[in-house]
């Protein structure tokens, strides 16, 4: 350590012989000692001092002006030791000689350094002092990377002229935020140390008594229960800061930049490691920040890259009440590729909040991404979204051949240098790194070279290697031999690909010298590799940094890379695969896809926005963004999204376009206001028809409705400034009241048993209805529970009562145990039934059936199922027993096509002879319906391909004795779960959505097919997570309505077959007798004679069954949306 000291000691003082004899001699000058803090310690000297430490207490230490200070002994010197050596005359002077010694100084009354040296230097004894400088290897600082923002396409596209965000403009006039603004990241976490954040960290937290006493810590606070330390905001998923990085990265010169310079960043860790949460966790970090905005924190904007599939009213009331602050909260719409007006989900548009957005993803050549959902009213814009660099938690810091500086060998496959790509690094031997089709009766198993192709869907440079040209569904590439010369540690493997979605990749080391073959670890940051680390997702356009590490003596010797791809073929899709290379250094930043990465490229804008214009409100900046529209990018845009493009930040601070925000229908006219209108009188269209505009101003307008305006449900209304510029909103219209078949029953919000509950919470998400003794039950799972066990969130549960007579909701019982998955419900014999399934540990699953009892008001202790049959099958109760339907097989890996007799007082099954399904499936939405209860109805299911459990959408009738498929009518589209009720002739199914007619939403099966009836259960707009059930003359639905936020649920007549149970002996008293309702029409609706059917409908989260992945050996995962 000394030798270590002195060395250091000794260059510092060779420093001194670079400078001009001159410079040493201006004694008077004043000394240049760098910046206090950063180049050396203010306060300290390092003093050499003949006599050692006492000779400093002599005149200098008594002179009354000197400042105090304390001396600490370092090393004492025997230059005699070196008697022997020459030393450089410039240096004489400063030679420490015999019994010299180096002393710490400190001082102790607050003096500078420069203070503390003038005064040692007038002391005899001391041969010199200096500054206490801070010293760093002379190895380049792991903590300083290269400039990297040539990949960030988002903020300026190479490839495409405007696909980006056009923020330079706003930087080119001095708008690049302020440090004032504060942004809040509701995600995973955010690592406050990493570079290019550290800066941008708000960390006034504890500066808020409020906001401590809540558990929050310097930086935010933690939401999820399950950490114990609320205040420890780092990320240990590394979602959050990919997110925090796209909003503000420091614009530092080095790394990535964010899309608002200048700004603080908030972190409220909500998710866990796996990237799960609950709208409860949600709550409290919009709670935190309520009350942030109330101590005066100038919190703008909330990035919320996640979200569910169910409504939540808590969700919508918590934006509305940030929202009335000021702050406008920016979701990711989700990577289903869905439509989300039919399919709605947690996410907020503008539509339903006026100071929410709702963003969509875009690729790099400004078409609509390939997972992103897309919604003509529930989403609000497009912005970059896919192969987002940005920021990694440093702990989560990977080798990646394109970003890091010490490539030993690399290609690109370019034929020149490009700003989005480098030049080829050759091998030891000046080899360039190739590839070959794989070929056993070949040297080196070298087949036919892969070629090089591109431009299109290309991420880097120009051109990638095209490794399967002819979509095979195996492909098997090997390199030519590779020489990386002297041995070195902690080497990976390097590379991105793009193939069709959920296609497998294997990787091999082949070493040349020991004949042997070694399989790497394979890992990305966007988690698509399977646990043990053999295998690697790819997905179409992700382009994902893929790493494999080499261990020490794979590569010493000449070797070969193997890499072996098992493509879901698809003609659409290129297969290419691009930077490959092998090196050591890591860097904490990489590429991720998805709404995920979209969401936050909305909220730096707003960030830019709100420090532009300060005094607007949450709705007025949300406005901009919805009016900051550009449509020239891709004509599919303007159908799905409010604003009909992807944003142009620029557009949005100068120009946007007009944004109706809010509207008031009255009889013939309506009311709009919102934002941009102009002043001048422009054009009000309502559906594609001109109004009649009666009064207009910037913010106001009214229009008549046009002549024989019938429109029902979500429509249009557009409104186009005098300058030609447009914009919309959709608003639910209401038609003029008409007698419905449909009649609306008292709702489970008017129990006091509501509020907190779960169905207040999820919805309908997760639930199931069975009836008996002329009630219905409602059995439901809150999917997001605060609870957690082994690791995997249990789901809690609720049991709920209608009373018919009584038209009264009342909370049961919960069931005793929490079932991983509720897997079916139904009555049977007077008693209910639920099935489901546990998992005790993360490698197992089992089965458990519960009894409850009416009259007891109790569950009993439940009973196992037999462990020999499927999991995840529909319960019904058909031929008088109680039978299981269908499932996944776990130990064939396949579903199954088996009806099974459940004995609930053992749990043993057996299958019943002769009755099988049409074909495998599992989850299956099935009915009993008939006259003797003899038919099966099936509306949707699952099936297990390859490694996904898929959903099937067909609609199958059995007649008693053979199975035939029902065609649902023409353009029509399923808005998720469907409600399924049984009826004598067939059955009555809500949830579909006629594109002609779009009020129609319930359709009626009997053996002469399928057909729209002329009633609407929920005409206004879609719903999600329709239940339905068909019991004692009536079919009842009850649904999550998307443009309320609330629950629905009516009824209407059908004429039911019921299934034998025991009369209930005292039935209810009326408390708020159900209304009465006209006759069906008959002519109108082929399934009005309806039977019970008892549905044991599945929740949509049973495809999570965790024996699934075990099987695939995959666990594929695209973060939050």
């Amino acid at each position: 350590m000394k030798k270590r000291f002195l060395g250091i000691l000794l260059s510092l003082l060779m420093a001194f012989s670079a400078l001009p004899l001159p410079a040493l001699a201006q004694e008077s000058s004043p000394a240049d000692y760098g910046t206090p803090g950063t180049d050396y310690v203010e306060g300290e000297a390092i003093v050499c001092v003949c006599g050692g430490a006492g000779a400093l207490s002599g005149r200098a230490q008594r002179r009354s002006a000197g400042p105090s200070y304390s001396a600490e002994t370092l090393m004492n010197l025997d230059s005699s030791q070196n008697a022997g050596e020459a030393v450089p005359a410039m240096l004489r002077a400063a030679e420490p000689q015999t019994e010299d010694t180096l002393v710490l100084v400190k001082t102790q009354d607050g003096s500078s350094t420069e203070t503390l040296i003038e005064q040692l230097s007038e002391n005899p004894a001391v041969r010199f002092a200096e500054p206490n400088y801070i010293l760093k290897a002379n190895a380049v600082d792991e903590n300083t990377y290269e400039d990297m923002s040539a990949q960030q396409w988002g903020l300026a596209n190479r490839r495409q002229n405007h696909a980006d965000l056009n923020i330079a403009p706003l930087y080119q006039s001095g708008e690049k935020g302020s440090e004032e603004v504060v942004v809040a990241v509701i995600d995973s976490g955010i690592d406050a140390t990493h570079p290019d954040l550290a800066p941008q960290m708000w960390d006034r937290g504890l500066d808020y008594p409020e906001l401590a006493a809540m558990g929050g810590g310097a930086y935010g606070m933690v939401t999820n229960a399950n950490y114990d330390d609320t205040r420890n905001t780092s990320d240990d998923n590394g979602h959050g800061t990919h997110c925090a990085g796209v909003i503000g990265a420091s614009w530092n010169s080095q790394g990535t930049q964010g899309v608002c310079a200048d700004l603080r960043l908030m972190a409220l860790k909500y998710l866990d490691q796996n990237g799960n949460g609950n709208v409860g966790w949600a709550v409290r970090a919009y709670a935190y920040l309520s009350k942030a905005c109330d101590l005066g924190v100038n919190l703008r904007a909330v990035n919320n890259s996640w979200g569910g599939v169910y409504i939540s009213s808590a969700v919508r009331a918590a934006v509305d009440e940030l929202g009335k602050k000021g702050v406008v909260s920016v979701f990711s719409s989700g990577n289903n590729a869905q439509n989300t007006d039919e399919n709605p989900r947690t996410s907020l548009s503008s539509a339903q909040s006026p100071y929410a957005l709702n963003v969509n993803a875009m690729d790099e050549y400004g078409r609509p991404a390939s997972f992103s959902n897309y919604g003509a009213y529930s989403t609000d814009i497009y912005a970059p979204g896919v192969r987002a660099l940005s920021t990694l938690p440093q702990d989560k810091a990977e080798y990646n051949s394109l970003l890091s500086r010490d490539s030993l060998v690399y290609t690109g496959f370019e034929k020149e240098n490009s700003a989005t790509d480098k030049a080829d690094i050759p091998d030891a031997n000046g080899n360039a790194l190739t590839f070959y089709a794989y070929d056993d009766t070949k040297e080196y198993k070298l087949g036919e070279p892969f070629i090089a192709a591109g431009p299109d869907k290309v991420a880097y440079g120009a051109s990638a290697l095209d490794i399967n040209p002819g979509k095979q569904k195996v492909t098997r590439i090997i390199s030519a031999p590779i020489t990386l010369g002297a041995p070195q540690e902690g080497l990976s493997l390097s590379f991105t690909a793009t193939a069709s979605d959920f296609s497998a990749v294997e990787v091999y080391i082949h070493n040349l010298a020991d004949q042997k073959t070694y399989t790497p670890k394979l890992y990305n940051c966007a988690g698509f590799y399977n646990e043990d680390g053999s295998v690697l997702s790819i997905t179409d356009g992700d382009w994902v940094n893929n790493t494999a590490a080499l261990e020490a003596g794979w590569v010493d010797t000449p070797f070969q890379i193997e890499i072996d791809l098992y493509e879901a073929s698809d003609t659409n899709v290129p297969t290419y695969m691009d930077t490959v290379g092998i090196g050591s250094r890591k860097v904490p930043y990489g590429t991720m896809s998805g709404t995920s990465m979209a969401a936050p490229a909305v909220t730096g804008a707003v960030a830019l926005l709100s420090a532009a214009y300060p005094d607007e409100d949450a709705g007025k900046i949300s406005a901009r963004i919805s009016g900051g529209a550009n449509r020239s990018l891709n004509a599919a845009m303007n159908s799905q999204c409010i604003s009909g493009g992807s944003l142009d930040t620029a557009k949005a601070w100068q120009n946007p376009d007009p944004a109706p925000r809010h509207f008031v229908q009255d009889t013939g006219s309506l009311t709009i206001d919102g934002y941009f209108f102009g002043e001048d009188q422009g054009r009000v269209e309502i559906g594609g028809a001109e109004a009649t505009v009666t009064s207009w101003s910037d913010t106001h307008i009214t229009a008549a409705l046009p002549e024989g305006f019938e429109a029902e449900g979500m429509t249009e209304v557009r409104v186009t400034r005098s300058d030609g510029s447009w914009g919309r909103s959709y608003h639910s219209f209401t038609a003029s009241p008409a007698q419905s078949a449909f009649q609306a029953l008292a709702l489970p919000a008017e129990s006091p048993d509501y509020t907190g509950s779960i169905l207040e919470k999820a919805g309908t998400a997760g639930g199931f209805m069975a009836a008996t003794g002329q009630k219905l039950y409602y059995l439901g799972s809150d999917i997001f529970n605060e609870s957690n066990y082994a690791g995997i969130t249990d789901y809690a549960t609720e049991l709920w009562c209608y009373d018919i007579p009584g038209n009264v909701w009342q909370k049961l019982a919960s069931l005793p145990d929490v079932p991983y998955n509720l897997n079916g419900f139904c009555a049977w014999e007077g008693k209910l039934y639920a099935l489901g399934e546990y998992q005790p540990d993360e490698d197992s699953g089992e089965q458990w059936v519960y009894t409850y009892d009416p009259e007891t008001g109790a569950w009993n202790e439940g009973h196992r199922v037999d462990t020999h049959y499927p999991l995840c099958g529909g319960l019904i109760n058909y031929q008088n027993r109680l039978v299981i339907v269908g499932g996944l097989n776990p130990w064939e890996a396949a579903d199954t096509a088996g009806l099974y007799a459940l004995d609930p007082e053992t749990g043993s099954l057996s299958q019943m002879e002769g009755a099988c399904l049409p074909e495998k499936m599992s989850n299956v939405n099935i009915t009993v319906g008939g006259a003797d209860r003899e038919q099966l109805i099936i509306n949707g299911y699952s099936q297990l391909v390859g490694y996904m459990l898929i959903d099937v959408r067909k609609t199958w009738r059995y007649d008693g004795q053979n199975w035939a498929e029902t065609i649902i009518p023409e353009n029509t589209a399923p808005t998720g779960t469907t409600a399924l009720g049984g009826t004598k002739s067939g059955a009555l199914i809500t949830g579909y959505r006629s594109t002609s007619e779009s009020s129609q939403d319930t359709i009626g099966m009997s053996p002469d097919g399928a057909v729209f009836i002329q009633d609407s259960f929920y005409p206004t707009a879609s719903c999600t997570f329709y239940r339905g059930i068909a019991y004692s003359g009536h079919y009842y639905v009850m649904a999550s309505a998307s443009d309320t936020s609330s629950l629905v649920f009516k009824r209407m007549a059908a004429d039911t077959a019921e299934p034998e149970e025991p009369v209930d002996p005292e039935p209810s008293p009326s408390v708020k007798p159900a209304p009465s309702e006209p006759p069906a029409n008959s002519s109108q609706n082929p399934g009005d004679n309806a039977g019970t059917g008892l549905t044991g409908q599945q929740t949509a989260l049973a495809a999570a069954l965790l024996t699934l992945v075990a099987l695939a050996g995959l666990a594929l995962w695209r973060k939050f949306m």
